[in-house]
């Protein structure tokens, strides 16, 4: 997962308001700069849809710029109605019906401009080609992927500054691996005993878990439709260690 700093700190805001909110009303002076910061999270896991379902790598990004473009033009989230469903999947119609709708009529928009986070400098482009999964499964693995990514950066990040290095060791070493070294091994070398590294562990994972919520209720809106998307982010990591 790409966890550079322009993913982790550009793409995910600090502020815990709503940025659907934003992104969903142009009449807000920050309306556009709102939909970018949304669109730069949402846009990987829409291009390992569409890769998955066919489309070459250089139509992928057209339809995703295009996409982008439209969607300041004539607000996307405007649109979405939390009852009927989850954002992610909003989006995702929203995507199909563009693609069937360029597939008819063949062309581009005569007006693109190139937008610069997609041009391919800097980022890995090919994130899903090499998957087995169909392009829902596709799109929903990388979904719950690059939250997951950008919560364990933010987590990181946090004990950065309150100087905790021995947190972000128990997160590599302990917290993350699927292998990990025996226990006493990491705790003498923590200058801990088993039970206190088992206690930090703790400490480190409920951290992460509180980065995945605050990042959630930013992009998918908050109260239960937040809860909602946390839960099923959890089920699709659980699912794809499976």
């Amino acid at each position: 997962m790409d966890v550079s700093p322009d993913s982790a700190a550009a793409a995910f805001p600090s502020t815990r308001l709503s940025l659907v909110q934003l992104a969903a009303n142009p009449g807000h002076p920050d309306y556009r700069a709102a939909w970018e910061r949304f669109f730069r999270c949402y846009w990987p896991p829409l291009y390992a849809w569409l890769r998955r379902s066919g489309s070459s790598r250089q139509d992928a990004l057209d339809l995703l710029q295009d996409f982008f473009v439209k969607g300041i033009e004539d607000p996307v989230l405007a649109k979405f109605d939390p009852a009927r469903g989850r954002l992610r999947s909003f989006l995702l119609s929203c995507l199909r019906n563009q693609r069937i709708d360029a597939v008819r009529h063949q062309q581009a928009r005569p007006d693109r401009q190139p937008i610069p986070f997609l041009s391919g400098e800097g980022i890995e482009m090919d994130i899903a080609d090499p998957s087995p999964l169909d392009p829902d499964a596709a799109f929903e693995q990388e979904w719950a992927g690059r939250v997951l990514s950008q919560a364990i950066a933010a987590a990181e990040e946090r004990f950065r500054v309150a100087d905790d290095a021995s947190s972000i060791r128990v997160l590599h070493e302990w917290v993350l691996p699927s292998e990990r070294p025996p226990v006493d091994q990491l705790a003498d070398s923590l200058s801990m005993t088993p039970g206190t590294l088992y206690t930090r562990a703790t400490r480190v994972r409920q951290a992460v878990q509180g980065e995945v919520f605050a990042l959630v209720e930013v992009y998918a809106g908050q109260g239960a439709g937040a809860r909602g998307e946390v839960e099923d982010l959890l089920a699709i990591l659980a699912g794809g260690a499976a």
